[in-house]
């Protein structure tokens, strides 16, 4: 399925609205269980009928672009994603959490 993806160059102007923005944080597994903050674009996709954020990330294309693009959260990373939350300390914790009940 095709969608149109919002992009936004980066300049100083992009850098302060994304700064403003509420933060949503992803719960993950990379090497090891963490949280990534991310600037939340206030709208909703609906992917397999689940709801999921819309994030602005970061993409240079590998060298050839400068710029931030609106995507579902979980199209931030190739790791495993567990869950997402608006509150960083409970994000942290469950990943603490993930973290400890991994190394056991």
């Amino acid at each position: 399925m095709c969608r149109k993806i919002g992009i936004m160059q980066n300049t100083m102007r992009t850098q302060k609205k994304l700064a403003k923005m509420r933060k949503i944080y992803m719960i993950g597994c990379w090497a090891h269980w963490g949280a990534r903050e991310y600037p939340f674009s206030g709208k909703y996709t609906k992917i397999h009928g689940f709801e999921e954020p819309m994030v602005w990330t970061y993409n240079d294309g590998n060298g050839m672009y400068d710029r931030y693009i609106l995507v579902p959260i979980t199209s931030t990373t190739m790791g495993m994603v567990h869950s997402w939350s608006f509150d960083p300390e409970d994000a942290q914790q469950l990943a603490d959490k993930l973290e400890e009940e991994d190394n056991y």
